[in-house]
């Protein structure tokens, strides 16, 4: 059964921009953390891999992949809250093999933005389809936020040139109405 969730794609582009994002991937299993690692090496160039295989979240990353199983402990929907809260604006996907109705209930509601089956292949594209929707908007924000500080900026000198013209003009009328 596929589970992938949240801006499900299956578009193939990789994100047209340079973003550099760092991505932790969290998983006990060394073959799920290989399979993942090669199609995020192989789709997005530009972003940092670092895997674990205990679920410690610490560091500053903007991607989460998650297990739900280390050793026998499920704690992706914990793992989930406690990376929401952490880190508010990253991307959380929960990926793995025992994810059923009521832990992806619990995955969304504690703020997993995916949830993907590794055992099912076509969920590793779509689980990659969100991870690129996400590297999108984050790249389309940056841009935004550097245009946006360049313009203010401008805005910025721009009005204080003018306001500085219009106390000289106003200085000048001055000492033309009183010689």
């Amino acid at each position: 059964m596929s589970h992938a969730t949240a801006s499900d794609s299956n578009t193939t582009t990789t994100p047209s921009s340079t973003h550099h994002a760092r991505v932790l991937i969290l998983d006990d299993d060394p073959w799920a953390r290989r399979m993942l690692r090669s199609g995020l090496e192989a789709r997005f160039p530009n972003v940092e891999i670092e895997e674990r295989e205990d679920p410690d979240y610490s560091g500053d990353h903007e991607v989460f992949f998650i297990d739900n199983d280390f050793g026998g402990d499920r704690v992706a929907t914990e793992l989930a809250r406690n990376i929401r809260t952490a880190h508010p604006e990253s991307l959380i996907i929960a990926f793995s093999g025992t994810l059923d109705h009521e832990v992806l209930k619990d995955l969304i509601n504690a703020g997993c933005n995916g949830a993907c089956d590794k055992s099912q292949p076509a969920d590793l594209v779509r689980a990659l389809s969100i991870t690129n929707a996400y590297l999108e908007n984050a790249a389309s924000q940056a841009k935004q936020n550097r245009r946006g500080g360049l313009i203010a900026a401008m805005d910025s000198i721009r009005h204080l040139l003018h306001e500085w013209n219009t106390r000289l003009d106003d200085q000048a009328a001055k000492l033309d109405e009183n010689p």
